[in-house]
This record gives C-alpha cells, structure tokens and sequence, in this order.
C-alpha cells in the first residue's frame, strides 16, 4: 500500500509530465501557387496562367496505397 507522500509525489509527476507535453495544435495548412507562361491565339499573346494547390501537413508520414513500380539493375 502506497504512503500518502509517495501517492503525492506519483501524482505530482502525471501532472507534472501532462504539463510538460507539448499542446496539440492543428496541422499547418500550406498553399502553393504556380505561374506557367502560356502563348496564346489572341492579344496579348503571352499571359500568365495560375494554378492554385492547397494541403494539409499530416503530424507523421503516412505509407502510401498505391504500388510504385522499382526497376533492378540487370
């Protein structure tokens, strides 16, 4: 049977270490734009198209479901 001051000190330490983990916080959001130089039919010709790629930053790496093909070297 546990004494009063080591039950103390045991629950101490659980609040002690549930402080000292870091806080959870949302995963960043990251956003990428990319610009491509495009020739086009009418005035002004050459013009700027955009593409927008928006994603969430996982907090671990996740495998992927889809098989990657290897190539041996012969």
């Amino acid at each position: 049977m546990m004494s009063k001051l080591a039950r103390t000190v045991f629950f101490v330490g659980v609040i002690v270490t549930a402080m000292a983990s870091p806080a959870r916080r949302d995963a960043p959001t990251l956003t990428i734009e990319r610009v491509y130089h495009t020739i086009i039919d009418e005035s002004p010709y050459l013009v700027d198209r955009t593409t927008t790629v928006v994603w969430t930053q996982t907090p671990g790496t996740i495998e992927s479901e889809t098989a990657v093909p290897t190539s041996t070297p012969a």
